[in-house]
């Protein structure tokens, strides 16, 4: 009986820091939808404004830079 009650506790205890770890990284890894985020081989200034469905809309500059941001906001929704 001593037996099953430590290994019961042993069970929860691991349980419970998995549920934090868990919970911890889904905080952690949350797509940013305001602020400013610097980026190295930007050129110029882009602007990323989502809309009420969560579509973003990007406005650059140029091209390259464009699609820079786009890779990145891609990337941030689906982690």
């Amino acid at each position: 009986m001593r037996l099953l009650r430590k290994f019961a506790w042993i069970f929860l205890t691991l349980i419970t820091i998995l549920f934090i770890a868990v919970a911890v990284f889904i905080y952690m890894h949350k797509p940013t939808y305001d602020g400013e985020v610097s980026f190295v081989g930007i050129d110029n200034e882009v602007e990323v404004h989502y809309d009420t469905y969560g579509i973003p809309h990007i406005y650059a500059e140029n091209e390259k830079d464009a699609m820079q941001i786009l890779g990145y906001v891609h990337a941030q929704d689906r982690l």
